[in-house]
């Protein structure tokens, strides 16, 4: 996930061959809400953090750690 503050973001194929799930699915509505607002984009199969939110990016994290179900 560190890969989302990276130019090149973190590849939707990537995760899911590495996780066996989508970015969707591991992250839920938390993900979802997140592209909403803008605080992550998708740009050419890879997700990342704008730069202009890369102050805030520790808070985005938080989000997508507290979306996951730990069993």
């Amino acid at each position: 996930m560190l890969g989302l503050r990276l130019a090149e973001g973190v590849s939707a194929l990537g995760f899911r061959e590495r996780f066996g799930m989508s970015l969707e699915e591991a992250f839920g509505e938390v993900w979802n809400g997140l592209i909403t607002q803008g605080l992550v984009v998708e740009v050419e199969g890879a997700y990342r953090i704008p730069e202009a939110y890369w102050p805030v990016a520790n808070a985005i994290f938080e989000k997508c750690i507290g979306a996951v179900a730990v069993d």
